[in-house]
């Protein structure tokens, strides 16, 4: 179960039967890698083209709808689903690739088709934002760049609708020197919102689907107005679905608007707001130990008050102390299930976008942003005892987040040279507490409802409050070079300076057991982080590319006794943390091949990334009594290799099969808490080790169907590999139909989608508690069930 903020985030034997379906699916009929076309760059992100490339002939492509477009052509801006043009490897998927998932999908999980790429939830739609978690070529969430329309954010579910999505793009290696973060080891995941629509208009979508899931969606765009030509769109979102296992259920609700505005003929003005709220009860964490003892629908307590204060009376050693039948076979029985503990986020982002084109040669993009959060996750402990005498106490752990901050950059042609020079400053604060607030006495009253705020009457103590400013500084420069046909050099660098503030609003001593808690400043600078790119175009439809970087991430702020520094239990692992502690740093190399023809696209990428001062966060202890520290791990070395083929034997059906390669391990050995561990050799937690994944669809005319399966290997829970989770696969389809005829003003769509289609067991995100260096730990959760939806989409 959950003890802190959430955040940041038994398999049965497998059939033989059920395998050998989902192989047979996945090497015949399996649904299309959603992979959009991406542009030649000039030192940026790829970008999509405003419409899919032509035939000569003047049609579509073939498999327009079917995800995979775009024949090659002869001039210098001809598309392919590989990246053609681009100096290292980024994919891109739009609008097409985004309506082959159920409406409200979390975003995040429809980027489960690339290679290299993982996405894990015990949510069907990955609405609960305790249970997923992302992996790129063995780097987490955490370890990536994200932007929305350059802005730097992390989680786009808590900003963006899903239907109100462009597309994104997908550096895999690592992300360009001109990306705001400061967190870009493993990539870039670049999200564009959609432009508002230049004809007055509409959409209402509604879906329903398994556990009482639904989503309604509606947008109004304005078209064109006046002779400026100002347009935009105001949305509504609204999602709620009822959990799997348990009583509990998910809840979201985005709002969303865009201007834009030309100026004249040569600058331009956008500006975007977003609006979202979440509130979740999550899914059980879970261990092999109780997977293979109670199995995987042991869940919360809640709605039974009674078992969960029966329970906290046992692990307090009370009268009346009770277990629920099976839990004296656990080897922490108390921990296995607690009475709640939901999630509840608010989020707020706007920005202003101002670009103009000076003259042929000279432009200016600038970007002025703002963001807030607020979050509480809370988790009813029963091993406090509030001041009524109740033995379950609900915990709530907050965070807010204000933050604001501008990018702009100027670009230069000149002879064969584009010319870029950028800047982005960062300012923000953090605010983490602790609020402790009693549950009723048995029979006195209704338990505290955790999904709306706390009353004040129920509060009795604070433990601590700590506060936090940061500072950031980047600037970057970069040449994207074209001496002769058909080759491309990208070079450039960008530098940091990041520093970061701490200090203390409360701190009670009681609870925490410290007369003064650590704080401080810690500053993390970078003068120099390089990046060199490479791309031969042979001819037109074969191309040779390769990438170099260096990156470096740097510390965030955390809760008390968490794994940020900041957040260190006491003076002493602070000062060692602060001494001892390095920023992680990493050099990635990378060298492919792509291919592209109207009926063959193909990919070989080959990448190694020099991992400097990884940094482990430990777990020691159980779950509710655990201590969470970052540890030195040394360097790790990590080889892989992503491959996929696309065929596209008649037009509207494409096949694509994708495989991943990532040996990871630790080089050196560990110790903490003056044990040492054999680290040295072994793999790298939480992340697979192959990846294979076939997709394909077929459209004709208005009908367009889909299925897709994917194999993930086992994974490591544990540092030194001694507990392993099995392997799995997981096959979703979907088909959609196209209302020929208008009714009344606009157009149905009709689409249908079930995510895991043969119902397959499986663990999903590891390591949501963190990881033990050896042995069991509940910090798992299962994957979703077979889920079923429906959707109407009227557009008009």
């Amino acid at each position: 179960m959950a003890s802190q903020a959430k955040r940041g985030r038994f398999l049965t034997a497998r059939k033989l039967g059920l395998a050998s379906v989902a192989s047979f699916l996945s090497l015949s009929l399996v649904a299309p890698l959603a992979l959009a076309d991406t542009l030649p760059t000039t030192g940026d992100e790829a970008k999509t083209s405003a419409t899919i490339a032509r035939k000569k002939t003047g049609k579509k492509a073939p498999g327009k709808q079917a995800l995979v477009s775009a024949p090659v052509q002869a001039h210098p801006e001809s598309v392919s689903i590989v990246g053609m043009g681009s100096t290292r490897q980024v994919q891109v998927m739009d609008k097409e690739q985004f309506r082959t998932y159920a409406p409200g999908t979390n975003p995040l999980k429809m980027l489960n088709q690339l290679p290299g790429v993982t996405f894990m939830s015990s949510d069907p739609l990955g609405i609960d934002i305790w249970s997923w978690d992302m992996y790129i070529r063995g780097f987490e969430a955490g370890d990536l760049a994200s932007t929305i329309d350059g802005v730097p954010a992390l989680d786009v579910q808590n900003f963006v609708s899903q239907s109100n999505l462009g597309h994104v793009s997908v550096s895999q290696g690592a992300g360009g020197v001109d990306v705001p973060s400061v967190s870009n080891l493993g990539g870039h995941i670049g999200w564009t919102t959609d432009a508002p629509k230049d004809r007055r208009g509409g959409t209402i979508s509604q879906t329903f689907g398994s556990y009482a899931a639904y989503d309604t969606f509606i947008r109004f765009d304005s078209g064109k107005i006046g002779p400026y030509g100002t347009k935009f769109f105001v949305s509504y979102d609204r999602a709620s679905e009822g959990q799997w296992v348990g009583g509990g259920s998910e809840f979201r609700q985005v709002v969303n608007a865009k201007l834009d505005q030309s100026i004249d003929e040569h600058s331009h003005l956008q500006a975007f707001f977003a609006w979202a709220y979440n509130s979740s009860d999550p899914y059980p964490d879970l261990s092999m130990d109780i997977l293979n003892k109670l199995g995987q629908r042991i869940t919360y307590y809640k709605p039974n008050y009674a078992a969960a204060y029966h329970a906290a009376q046992y692990a307090q050693g009370l009268p009346g102390g009770m277990l629920p039948v099976g839990y004296d076979k656990l080897s922490d029985p108390e921990d296995a299930s607690y009475y709640d503990g939901p999630n509840r986020f608010s989020n707020y982002m706007t920005y202003v976008k101002y670009d103009n084109q000076f003259n042929s040669r000279l432009s200016l993009d600038a970007t002025l942003y703002g963001i807030g959060a607020s979050h509480h996750g809370l988790w009813a402990s029963p091993y406090l005892t509030g001041p009524n005498g109740a033995p379950i106490t609900e915990q709530d752990f907050h965070h807010t987040q204000q933050d604001g901050g501008l990018t702009a950059s100027l670009k230069y042609r000149i002879s064969h040279h584009v010319i870029e020079s950028g800047v982005w400053y960062d300012h923000t604060n953090y605010d983490y507490g602790k609020g402790l607030y009693q549950e009723p006495v048995l029979g006195e009253g209704a338990p505290l409802n955790s999904h709306n705020s706390l009353p004040n009457s129920a509060w009795y103590a604070s433990p601590y409050n700590i506060g936090y400013h940061f500072d950031t500084l980047q600037i970057h420069l970069q040449d994207t070079y074209k001496p002769v046909k058909g080759l491309t050099i990208n070079a450039g660098f960008r530098s940091i300076i990041y520093s970061g503030t701490s200090h203390i609003n409360g701190n009670n001593p009681d609870y925490t057991g410290q007369t003064s808690l650590p704080y401080g400043k810690l500053s993390y600078n970078a003068a120099f982080l390089p990046q060199v790119g490479i791309t031969y175009r042979l001819d037109h439809h074969n191309e040779v590319f390769f990438d170099f970087s260096k990156n470096m991430s740097v510390f965030g702020p955390g809760s008390y006794n968490s794994s940020s520094p900041w957040g260190a239990a006491d003076w002493q692992t602070f000062n060692y943390i602060k001494q001892n502690i390095e920023p992680e740093s990493d050099y990635v190399y990378e060298v492919g091949y792509r291919y592209s023809s109207p009926y063959i696209r193909g990919l070989v990428d080959l990448y190694h990334t020099d991992y400097r001062n990884r940094v482990g966060s430990i777990t020691i202890g159980s779950i509710v009594n655990s201590q969470s520290t970052l540890a030195n791990l040394g360097s790790v070395q990590m080889y892989g290799v992503d491959t996929s083929l696309t065929v596209t034997p008649i037009p509207g059906f494409d096949i694509t099969n994708s495989f991943s390669y990532n040996s990871s391990k630790y080089d050196s050995d560990v110790t903490t808490d003056g044990v040492t561990y054999a680290l040295k050799g072994k793999r790298e937690v939480n992340y697979p080790r192959y990846m294979y994944k076939s997709t394909a669809m077929y459209t004709y005319k208005q009908m367009s169907v889909n299925i897709s399966a994917a194999y993930t290997s086992s994974r490591p829970l544990s540092y030194v590999n001694d507990v392993i989770v099995p392997a799995y696969w997981l096959v979703n389809t979907g088909a959609s139909y196209h209302v020929p005829k208008k009714l009344g003003p606009g157009n149905l769509t009709i689409s249908f989608n079930v995510y895991n289609l043969l119902n397959d067991k499986y663990i999903g995100q590891l390591g949501e508690n963190g990881n033990p260096m050896s042995g069991d730990y509940q910090s798992f959760n299962m994957g979703a069930p077979r889920t079923f939806y429906g959707s109407l989409v009227y557009s008009f």
